[in-house]
């Protein structure tokens, strides 16, 4: 017990460099506490006591805040100064406080400073500390009672940090114990050095092998990652690329076969000559699917590919693969069988692709099957839809089998023949089942045949139909599901300009109860029915003069969350105005002519603008061999932006096929002034493009989400709006080739509330 009361006194003038570094970490967070500490409590009297404190205490706040600067820039380079500065900083603000309030209560805080001196400085500084607090105690003008009582409490404060002081010395002395025999143990080390420098030198050469080994490996993934990334870019860059000549090729081709009395009759050809031409139809089709399937790819890399999801029956998928495949497999003289579980579940997926996927595993049996026949089965298994097609072709390879699945890759590819594929089918397959949530694998044995297989997720949509329409809701709406009437919190209503849209937005509201409607005259039937939770429309019917009307005369103070763009998904009305049809290069002959027919049968007056004076020609030549009135029609080409202009001002057009790579300005340009035009002389527009649809209006179109409600926000409600989208929402920057942050910065989408 007497050692350890003695303690502080043996270490009061011996400081080892331990001690050192504790008491400065100390000293620095003491700092940084008292004056955070401080400034709270400056923020709080300046606010609370203006008529007290303000300005007088500004010049306290000055002092402390010099004091704290200084001694912290002090702290690490001179100990003794910095304690020196903040001890008689501190004080100095505590006298002055005094003789500015005339408040003897605020020299209590000099109690507090033998307190900080014994964790900043140790027992020697406390005493130094102690004796000077003590020292102005004494000549402070003060009452007797008062002056004892403060003088009595600096004592106490300093007994008391010497003794929780001890338990640090302690700990003090325990790390100077360790710190000692890690030093007497590297001495021993250093003795048996001299023994083991050839295995030291050894290692030291073999360590700089290997971190040399591991640089060259980073510098080859990094070059491998780039040119993957500039694969992929000049991938997408080239099929875009390559659209606009492929359409000329598969134009005309499809021209010549289907229609060849637009050029002569048949008779007149040469021989052989259309029988080349349908292989040119023919292999211009073939690659068209190739830059199809890369365009797939690149977006899936992307993260760009959306799918839209729905009810649909497996059954329904598999028998529609079915038809499309049954007359090329009978052709081959093989058998095609589907075999169906009874009583399968519904699922909830992208129709198109899942229709595509089984297309490309039974192409991909075809190509490997020369007898014998291919099964598609569909079964359900531990809460999973499973879809196998088996075939009794070559079989795989062990080694091959294991990277079927690897892009532009093939089984027996030294065996590959011409017309046998190009090694993105399966692959793409994959992309879109693990889209969905699914797995999928295969299984063969050479000689023996394959069997690929797919599952599928049971996942039933929330919009399930559950109760009857009310009379004012449109056909096309859907009651909300039966889970709602269970909890009608869950209940969101949305409104929308078509399905495509509508099943957009209900995939976006997954775990919530979703109707749609699709014409606005029954939105306040809807709304009076089922009283949602909440009411989301896009933005195009929200513009509408009907919808703004019924948000006005709503029952209830319904929240409305207006969209555009919601998750790249993009619709009709999500076209620019007056586009009634956006075609993606290259165009059939049959997809042109239907998108014409829609716009009217009084067409008459078509302009043409495109840059490229073939594709006018081709669009030109594939109207009149495709109409039974084409000599009707009168065509008016335009190969810049201005010529087009010029036409609609000088006469009526009742129609335009636009390009929008246009070399003067922009295409959308030109749709502007369309719609400058009086109505009378507005002409519908065909949009006619080798760039997708999500790309080409991504770059000129903006996100935006608006809620609306009759009532202002409550702060809470503001609160969660705010912190919802700033979660949702993140910033997206351009990386430079060097891997950092380029200069430009994709444009942010603005979320407007009001």
């Amino acid at each position: 017990m007497i050692t350890r009361l003695l303690r502080p006194l043996i270490h009061l003038f011996r400081q080892d460099a331990t001690t050192r570094e504790l008491l400065e970490s100390n000293s620095r967070k003491v700092i940084w506490t008292m004056g955070g500490v401080y400034l709270a409590w400056h923020f709080i009297a300046t606010l609370s006591w203006p008529e007290i404190f303000s300005p007088s205490l500004w010049l306290l706040s000055g002092l402390m805040l010099f004091t704290v600067v200084g001694s912290l820039r002090l702290l690490a380079r001179a100990f003794a100064a910095a304690q020196g500065v903040w001890f008689v900083g501190v004080a100095a603000a505590i006298l002055a406080a005094y003789e500015l309030y005339l408040w003897p209560e605020v020299l209590l805080a000099l109690a507090a400073l033998p307190l900080m001196a014994q964790v900043m400085m140790g027992v020697r500084g406390a005493v130094v500390v102690s004796a000077a607090a003590l020292g102005a105690v004494l000549l402070l003008p003060l009452s007797a009672g008062f002056q004892v009582g403060l003088f009595l409490a600096v004592i106490a404060a300093f007994f008391l940090g010497w003794g929780v002081s001890s338990n640090l010395i302690s700990a003090i002395e325990a790390s100077s114990y360790h710190y000692n025999e890690a030093v007497r143990r590297l001495e021993e080390t250093r003795q048996h050095r001299a023994q083991i420098s050839v295995l030291l030198r050894e290692q030291t050469k073999a360590n700089y092998q290997l971190e040399r080994m591991n640089r060259m490996l980073a510098y080859a993934r990094a070059k491998a990652d780039e040119a993957r990334e500039d694969r992929d870019r000049f991938t997408l860059a080239v099929s875009h690329e390559l659209r606009s000549p492929l359409n000329f090729i598969l134009g005309f081709s499809d021209l010549m076969v289907n229609s060849p009395e637009t050029y002569a009759g048949r008779e007149s050809w040469p021989p052989g000559l259309y029988d080349d031409v349908q292989e040119i139809y023919r292999s211009s089709t073939h690659l068209l699917g190739l830059i199809n399937d890369i365009l797939d790819m690149g977006k899936m890399d992307a993260h760009q590919m959306v799918l839209f999801k729905e009810k649909a029956r497996i059954e329904d998928i598999l028998n529609a693969v079915r038809e499309m495949v049954e007359a090329p497999v009978r052709a081959k003289g093989l058998i095609l069988r589907l075999e169906l579980a009874p009583d399968l579940p519904d699922l909830y997926v992208d129709c198109t692709r899942i229709r595509q996927v089984v297309l490309n595993l039974v192409t991909n049996a075809m190509r490997f099957t020369e007898r014998g026949g291919i099964t598609i089965r569909a079964a359900l298994a531990d809460e999973m839809v499973r879809v196998e097609v088996e075939d009794s072709g070559s079989g795989i390879a062990p080694e091959d089998l294991e990277r079927v699945f690897d892009e532009f890759l093939q089984a027996g590819s030294e065996s590959w023949r011409r017309g046998q594929g190009t090694g993105l089918g399966l692959s793409i397959a994959r992309r879109f089942i693990e889209l969905h949530g699914g797995t999928i694998g295969a299984s063969s044995q050479p000689g023996q045949g394959s069997l690929f297989f797919f599952t599928l997720p049971v996942q039933a949509p929330l919009e399930e139909e559950a109760a009857p329409l009310p009379a004012a809701v449109s056909p096309a709406g859907e009651p909300p599901a039966q889970r709602a009437a269970d909890d009608p919190d869950r209940l969101v209503l949305v409104l929308a300009s078509d399905e495509r849209q509508a099943r957009a937005l209900r995939e976006a509201l997954s775990g919530y109860a979703v109707t749609s409607l699709l014409d606005p005259e029954g939105l306040l039937a809807a709304v009076n029915q089922w009283y949602p939770r909440a009411l989301v429309v896009d933005r195009a019917m929200a513009m509408r003069a009907e919808v703004q009307q019924a948000l006005k005369s709503l029952p209830y103070d319904l929240p409305v969350f207006k969209v555009t763009l919601m998750g790249g998904g993009l619709a009709g009305h999500d076209l620019p105005a007056g586009v009634l049809r956006y075609l993606v290069k290259p165009v059939t002959r049959a997809a042109l002519w239907e998108a014409v027919s829609a716009l009217g049968a009084e067409l008459r007056t078509l302009l043409v603008v495109d840059d490229d004076p073939s594709m006018v020609r081709y669009l030109t030549q594939t109207l009149k061999a495709s109409a039974a009135s084409a000599p009707e029609f009168t065509f008016l080409p335009a190969h810049t932006g201005g010529e087009a202009v010029a036409q609609l001002q000088g006469g009526q057009v009742d129609a335009v096929l636009l390009d929008l790579d246009l070399p003067d300005m922009n295409g959308f340009a030109v749709l502007d002034f369309i719609q400058g035009l009086p109505e009378e002389k507005r002409p519908q527009t065909l949009i006619i493009s080798a760039n997708d649809l999500e790309q080409m209006l991504a770059a000129h179109r903006q996100g935006s989400l608006e809620v609306w409600l009759r009532r202002p926000f409550t702060r809470e409600e503001g609160q969660h709006l705010l912190h919802g989208a700033l979660d949702a929402v993140r910033p997206q920057f351009i990386e430079s080739k060097n891997g950092g942050a380029g200069e430009n910065r994709e444009d942010l989408s603005e979320s407007p509330a009001s």
